[in-house]
């Protein structure tokens, strides 16, 4: 029998990992989250099921899936991963402060929470939210504070700014991402639908490319037409990463987000410097 852990919102709307064992379960956990999973407790469930002879699919960021795969301490044949080209991911606590604004600006109860809204289409990307008293927020990621300040990668986790993951050869079996270069190369796809980057990692994810082959339009390409900067390097910090922290503590996220989403001033330059350079003599020390 087979089942399948993975993120899914929460009834507060966070993030955790759980484990999928029918295919409505299963589908709950389809659409981008653009924060950070929680996976307690997941590690010691998927070991337990692989020891009870069940087939697994864990999907995940990259330093995930090396997680489950240190927790385990070796590679069972009937685990199969699946990681993505990740981008980072910001804190849990941000997110809350940004829904709950939201909810408060439109004065209804949140309902649902698209981070990638498909409804009008897959360019331009937009945030979706829906209320109880039927109005809808949706938002581009030009305009959407949250949206805006997650690209930026301003509220990212510290270690993804170092994050040894962002590399061609990966550690799960299958690799996938958003492919914005198909056009060049496809253009009869190009119908704003979307189209998947799938990278090829282990022989075990190979046969499950070949069985599935047949449900899917597949068409294979080099690593240029998929090519994505968080496949080679890790991001860096953000220079105003600690700046911005500090001040959503004080100040929560709309005034943060006003703040730090405009032109950066010289003394916020200085100051982040500053931080930096103290940050790495308290390391030294």
């Amino acid at each position: 029998m087979r089942c399948w852990p993975g993120a899914v919102w929460t009834p507060e709307f966070s993030v955790r990992h759980a484990v999928a064992g029918t295919a409505a379960e299963r589908d709950a956990m389809r659409c981008s989250k653009y924060v950070q999973s929680d996976c307690s407790g997941i590690w010691s469930e998927i070991k337990r099921l692989l020891a009870d002879g069940r087939e697994v699919l864990f999907t995940g960021t990259p330093c995930q899936v090396a997680a489950l795969y240190a927790f385990l301490g070796n590679r069972p044949e009937n685990l199969t991963t699946v990681d993505f080209i990740c981008h980072g991911t910001p804190s849990p606590k941000i997110f809350q402060d940004y829904l709950k604004e939201l909810a408060t600006k439109h004065g209804s109860e949140i309902v649902q929470v698209r981070s990638r809204d498909p409804r009008a289409g897959y360019i331009p990307m937009k945030i979706g939210v829906d209320f109880t008293d039927g109005t809808v927020y949706s938002e581009d990621c030009d305009h959407d504070p949250y949206f805006k300040l997650f690209l930026s990668g301003i509220m990212n986790r510290r270690s993804c700014g170092e994050c040894p993951y962002t590399r061609v050869r990966r550690g799960s079996d299958l690799t996938i991402a958003d492919n914005w270069r198909f056009p060049s190369f496809v253009p009869e796809w190009d119908d704003n639908t979307g189209v998947s980057t799938l990278l090829v990692n282990t022989k075990h994810g190979a046969e499950l490319l070949q069985a599935a082959k047949e449900i899917l339009e597949v068409r294979p390409c080099t690593l240029k037409d998929v090519d994505q900067h968080y496949l080679h390097q890790p991001g860096g910090e953000h220079p105003d990463r600690t700046l911005f922290y500090r001040c959503w503590r004080k100040h929560g996220f709309s005034h943060a987000a006003a703040d730090f989403l405009r032109p950066r001033p010289l003394h916020r330059k200085l100051r982040s410097r500053l931080l930096k350079i103290l940050r790495k003599l308290h390391l030294a020390g």
